[in-house]
């Protein structure tokens, strides 16, 4: 009997560990983080000073690097202050994000008011259509949303698109990521 307890206790400690290590997301993840439009002050509070490097700025912020050291795992863009865009890169590209996997992760940014509004059609697919009143409110002064033509579109959309090979996803103010 305490074999078989020692056993399940193995097993449950073994998935447990290969959960930790095959999450592509960041334990910072996991306590509470900033989102899609709030301002990179933030952002610097929640996960502390972004990475510096060649590639990783105050208009292009990166805040995790793969275990390689060089491959940004989350990136933002910032223009006018504010966040308005993030994209997430797998490390690990043998073993893919399936779409759910990835909306669900990328879901962890959205404004908290964020409401599905569909699909669009992408050159990678069909990227997910969604709205936030708040995201809205903020954005219209400060930054152009744009379908890929460069036209207006309502403040507050934004698409979510999913590589569909499963290495990564990217949210972007606008209809065109």
């Amino acid at each position: 009997m305490s074999s078989t307890r020692t056993r399940a206790a193995m097993v449950a400690g073994v998935a447990a560990l290969l959960v930790c290590l095959f999450s592509p997301i960041p334990a910072e993840a996991a306590k509470p983080h900033p989102r899609l439009g709030d301002t990179l002050k933030t952002w610097v509070q929640d996960w502390g000073p972004y990475l510096k490097g060649p590639d990783s700025n105050a208009d292009h912020p990166d805040w995790k690097l793969c275990p390689d050291g060089t491959t940004e795992q989350i990136t933002t863009e910032v223009q006018v202050g504010e966040i308005v865009d993030v994209s997430f890169n797998s490390c690990d590209i043998s073993q893919g994000l399936t779409k759910a996997a990835a909306l669900a992760e990328a879901r962890m940014f959205f404004p908290k008011d964020t409401v599905s509004k569909g699909t669009a059609k992408a050159d990678s697919g069909t990227d997910q259509l969604y709205y936030s009143a708040s995201l809205g409110k903020t954005e219209p002064a400060k930054v152009l949303s744009a379908d890929c033509n460069e036209n207006s579109v309502k403040p507050g959309l934004f698409t979510v698109s999913i590589d569909p090979v499963g290495f990564g996803w990217e949210i972007g103010l606008g209809t065109c990521t």
